[in-house]
Formats: structure tokens, sequence, C-alpha cells
């Protein structure tokens, strides 16, 4: 018999991945007109060369369309171009996860917490990188990190917390 301890962990664990799955906006497929998004994302980026916004932006679309490829080779122009290193840790750590890849997507988001420890975001993805790799006990740590730093749960999570 599985300890309660246990138990409650995946539970809480599965419930807060199963929410935030949910309502996840790359749990759809990709919007209709995303390929001239991305064709909009290049002609800004070849008036603005040296903007990292723009290598974010057009990572996200390509995420979006499930480039997984090409999300990252953005973000690394976007990381190359003097981007926030935490938000490009954490948006290649979201694309590995989509990508399924569980193992890599870590340690991005490790690169992530390591500047900022407190990391919501962060945590709650390597939160779902466990989840997929079936360590419950050590999602249900991320999640209760997550739980100890935000003043107001966010809707995907509030399950979670019952």
């Amino acid at each position: 018999m599985m300890p309660r301890s246990t138990y409650l962990a995946r539970a809480l664990a599965t419930l807060a991945f199963c929410a935030g799955a949910a309502l996840s906006p790359t749990a759809s497929a990709a919007h209709p007109g995303i390929h001239e998004m991305q064709d909009e994302a290049e002609k800004n980026l070849d008036k603005n060369p040296e903007d990292p916004n723009a290598y974010i932006h057009k990572g996200r679309l390509h995420h979006e369309a499930k480039e997984w490829d090409q999300a990252m080779a953005a973000y690394r122009h976007a990381r190359s171009h003097g981007a926030d290193p935490v938000l490009v840790s954490y948006l290649e750590g979201n694309t590995l996860l989509q990508a399924d890849w569980p193992r890599t997507a870590i340690l991005h988001y490790e690169d992530a917490l390591s500047a900022n420890p407190k990391s919501p975001d962060a945590l709650i993805g390597r939160a779902r990188a466990y989840m997929r790799l079936e360590r419950p006990e050590l999602a249900a740590k991320d999640f209760e990190a997550v739980f100890a730093v935000l003043d107001r749960i966010p809707p995907s999570l509030a399950l979670a917390r019952m």
C-alpha cells in the first residue's frame, strides 16, 4: 500500500498538471493564421535585427505552431541579442517540455531557477516536467514552493491547493 504522503503528493501534482494542461494555450492546435503572423515577425526582424524581443516573439510563434527546432533557434538568437536569460531559459524549458523532452526541459527550468529561485513560472514548468517523468514527489515540492511565494493562486493551480 502506498504511504498517505506519497498518495497526496501524487494527487496534488496530478490535479495541478491536468488543470494547467487544460488551460494551456499550447493545448490547442496552432492558430490558423500562424504562418501569416510568422511572416510579420520576420519582417519585423528585418527592420530590427538586434531586438531580442522580436526573437522571443518569433520563438513563441514557432512554439505555437509546434515547430520546436525553430522556436529553440529563435530563443538562442534572443539570448545572444541580450534578452533576459531567465525568461529565455523558461521559454526554452516550455518548448522542450511540449516537444516531450522533459529531462532537458528540467535543465532549462533549473537555469532559470538558479538566477531566480522563486520564479513561479519556472517552478511550475519543472513540476510539470517531473510529472511527465512520473516523479510526483518532486513535482509536489515545486508546486508547494509556488504556493509559498504567490499571494494569489492562479486559476490553473487552484484545484491543486484543495
